[in-house]
């Protein structure tokens, strides 16, 4: 059991975003305080990681060498290739930019 004392201002605004959607403020709380949690484990983990590469303790791999290494097809590297063949240039513009996001999700 956890007991929370809210400013005002945003008990007020879960008592709206609440009457809004149906939910109590309580399911609004839970779901707030577990996307916190999962954003803090994360940044930590990626940290931590980071701190291993910088101390030599793990090696790193680029996206192009490890599909590589295992002869992968991946469809962002396909549509980044596809985004700099129809600019012709190192840098892709907005829309190839548009066209790499659609073959992102096809995968």
């Amino acid at each position: 059991m956890l007991g929370v004392r809210l400013e005002p201002e945003l008990e007020e605004r879960l008592d709206w975003l609440a009457k809004k959607t149906g939910r109590t403020k309580s399911y609004h709380a839970k779901q707030a305080i577990k996307k916190y949690l999962e954003d803090k484990e994360d940044y930590l983990i990626a940290v931590a990681a980071l701190e291993r590469i910088e101390n030599g303790k793990e090696k790193t791999i680029s996206l192009e060498e490890l599909v590589k290494k295992y002869a992968l097809e991946s469809g962002v590297l396909k549509g980044r290739r596809e985004a700099v063949r129809s600019t012709g240039q190192g840098r892709a513009n907005k829309d190839s930019r548009v066209r790499t996001r659609k073959t992102r999700h096809a995968v």
